[in-house]
């Protein structure tokens, strides 16, 4: 079996703004450059989000932003009491252009890590 890393990342937290701030309940592994997509079921409020990608702008440990705004989206709501629902996730999809670098480039290496299992 092969597990391709970073893996998917549960999410706590979605904020409201122009670039959007992602808390998860892990280190996520995510990198400035990757591109995540998002599933969150509509429990969760933001389901404007739920399908979209969003290119990692920044991060830390446990959070990443996203160049995608959402002050106009539904609040995101976390936990949602007694809900047999999926959790919300982000799923790395690949890698976009780095252009603020001086040669833009693609960041393929930090797109997937495929490790064995």
């Amino acid at each position: 079996m092969t597990i391709f890393y970073p893996l998917p990342r549960f999410i706590t937290n979605i904020t409201n703004a122009k670039n959007a701030v992602v808390t998860f309940t892990d280190d996520h592994g995510y990198k400035n450059g990757q591109v995540l997509s998002f599933r969150v079921n509509s429990d969760y409020g933001m389901r404007q989000i739920n399908e979209k990608q969003g290119k990692v702008i920044d991060h830390d440990d446990t959070t990443v932003t996203v160049n995608i705004e959402t002050t106009c989206f539904d609040a995101f709501i976390y936990p949602v009491p007694d809900s047999d629902q999926y959790v919300p996730v982000t799923i790395p999809v690949g890698s976009g252009v780095l252009s603020n670098d001086p040669v833009p480039m693609t960041n393929i290496e930090c797109t997937f890590d495929n490790r064995p299992y």
